[in-house]
């Protein structure tokens, strides 16, 4: 057994670090600063995103807006992508399952936002 404090975990600005990973999927964590939107093909379906730190709005391919905080669990059908923007600066984890397509990204490929 692994037990790790994602809070306390050290990640590098702008990129995703892979906490864990299996054959069944995948564990990621981002940081996210004000206005910074999450890399694109960062969180596609089948997985799960959860803010433990923050807040981000949520946008998906149909239209609809959604708000989540800490404790918040969105989960995501398969195929399926999502627009997220942090409201502040934000710390997410991303479960990705087996067939999930789950981008590897560097600094600075996270995009910046002021609209």
């Amino acid at each position: 057994m692994k037990i790790r404090d994602l809070k306390l975990l050290a990640v590098p600005p702008h990129a995703s670090t892979t906490v864990s990973s299996t054959g069944d999927g995948r564990l990621r964590v981002l940081d996210l600063e004000p206005d910074e939107r999450m890399p694109e093909g960062e969180a596609e379906g089948p997985g799960w995103l959860m803010p433990i730190a923050g807040v981000v709005e949520i946008l998906d391919s149909g239209g609809k807006r959604a708000v989540a905080g800490p404790a918040s669990l969105v989960e995501l059908e398969p195929e399926e992508r999502l627009d997220v923007r942090a409201r502040t600066r934000a710390r997410l984890v991303i479960v990705a399952g087996a067939n999930a397509s789950v981008g590897e990204f560097g600094p600075g490929e996270a995009e910046r936002s002021r609209s």
